[in-house]
């Protein structure tokens, strides 16, 4: 940007009738950036907001004032022009409807719409809550298995655990024990012995349960040390 040329993003008009919490209702529009709703826009408004009155006037309205926003039925439609001082001062403007002054059916046509847009911008905010959630939940896992894996790396034994059991080098204790469960029952002496297996190997199969155990307990001692340094991570059984 240079020279002082200001740049502003293309907006559209909405005609949106505004009820106050002191009873009194304003007409007018709202330019809303392209590309947003105009509940979400009017969602993101937080304290003060520019209205284009029906008279042609620029408002400033405080939301701590206002009790709900709708779009009007006949959104689009052009604003009349404005009235000259002269016109001003001999014939002053209506007041503004409130909403005592309205029909049941037409309030509740009111509320209607303003419930459809507290409604959706709930679901926004909750959809909104549940992706944070899932995305913390994602970078608390990511760090808990580079830390495990650097854990890992920098013990000769660990990485000779994991390679013994064929298990990722940054695998949670889950993976580990499922992974050791499954190599003791193939190499139980009594499940040998039921298959009727010579001796020699029943006893290869006893010293492949040993080296297993050892690599079991290597693996569980650090996940242990993990947890009592303050990382999560279910006990080992």
């Amino acid at each position: 940007m240079s020279g002082g040329t200001v740049y502003q993003r293309a907006a559209k008009r909405h005609a949106v009738l505004i009820e106050h919490l002191s009873g009194d209702a304003t007409e007018g529009f709202l330019l809303v950036p392209i590309g947003v709703a105009l509940e979400q826009y009017i969602h993101q408004i937080e304290h003060v907001f520019p209205l284009e009155a029906l008279d042609g006037r620029r408002l400033y309205v405080a939301m701590s004032g206002v009790k709900f926003i709708a779009p009007r039925e006949d959104e689009g439609a052009p604003p009349p022009p404005p009235p000259s001082a002269r016109e001003a001062m001999r014939d002053p403007p209506p007041p503004k409807p409130s909403a005592a002054s309205r029909s049941p059916e037409e309030n509740a046509a009111v509320a209607r719409r303003f419930q459809s847009v507290d409604a959706e911008a709930v679901r926004r905010r909750e959809q909104a809550a549940r992706e944070l959630v899932e995305r913390q939940r994602r970078e608390r896992q990511k760090r808990v298995a580079d830390e495990r894996r650097r854990r890992r790396e920098e013990d000769p034994d660990a990485v000779a655990a994991v390679n013994l059991l064929s298990v990722p080098i940054d695998a949670p204790i889950e993976e580990v024990q499922s992974a050791y469960r499954r190599e003791v029952k193939i190499y139980h002496p009594d499940r040998l012995r039921g298959f009727g297996a010579p001796e020699e190997d029943i006893a290869r199969a006893h010293e492949r349960l040993t080296v297993l155990n050892r690599a079991y307990q290597v693996l569980a001692a650090l996940e242990t040390e993990g947890a009592e340094e303050g990382e999560p991570s279910a006990a080992p059984s």
